[in-house]
């Protein structure tokens, strides 16, 4: 399962970077621990109904739930939220070929479900050629970029690319100054204002 607190891996295999893909797509705008749980129920569900091999890729998985039309069914019974941007994610990702180890931003944000900040979720966190190229704008690294940079920062991510890549810049350019790890100081940051958030 994803530990969302250790979810810095330059070393996954092949069917652990697939499952973080998935994970990348459930966890937007969701409490982190309580999809991945879910995406591990959810695959377990399928490979269970289906007596799907253990050793099956999870793409291969979905694939197989969506030709035995079930895959929507699993879905909801798993509660992933927003069932059809996830529905249509997943059966784009299953059906194409992409090399999880050298893919780009720009790759993949064409699968459905999966824009600037969830490409760069997955990159960040699982290749060191991003290790400290791009940045994940949350609302935590936002309001971190508010407080502590420059208070003209947005709340929410931007959706334009080039203002995105504005604030991208501001970040990696304050943790370049600061010796910071960008992946590192993300999951701090993340972890500091989820921590504040669930006391509140």
């Amino acid at each position: 399962m994803i530990d969302p607190y250790k979810i810095t891996n330059y070393n996954r295999t092949e069917n652990e970077l697939q499952e973080f893909l998935l994970f990348c797509i459930v966890v937007a705008g969701k409490t982190a621990y309580i999809q991945a749980g879910k995406l591990e129920q959810f695959l377990k569900s399928i490979n269970t109904r289906l007596m799907i091999p253990e050793h099956i890729n999870p793409f291969q998985s979905i694939k197989s739930a969506e030709q035995h039309g079930i895959l929507m069914q699993e879905i909801e019974k798993a509660k992933l939220g927003q069932y059809k941007k996830i529905y249509a994610g997943f059966k784009y990702i299953s059906n194409c070929q992409l090399d999880l180890r050298k893919t780009t931003t720009e790759q993949l944000e064409v699968i459905p479900g999966v824009g600037m900040k969830s490409s760069r979720f997955f990159l960040l966190h699982s290749s060191k050629e991003y290790k400290d190229r791009i940045a994940i704008l949350d609302t935590h690294i936002l309001k971190f970029i508010k407080e502590n940079i420059d208070d003209r920062a947005p709340k929410s991510t931007p959706t334009i690319k080039v203002t995105y890549k504005y604030w991208e810049d501001v970040f990696l350019y304050w943790c370049e100054l600061n010796n910071k790890n960008v992946a590192d100081f993300d999951l701090e940051v993340w972890k500091s204002y989820a921590r504040v958030a669930k006391n509140d």
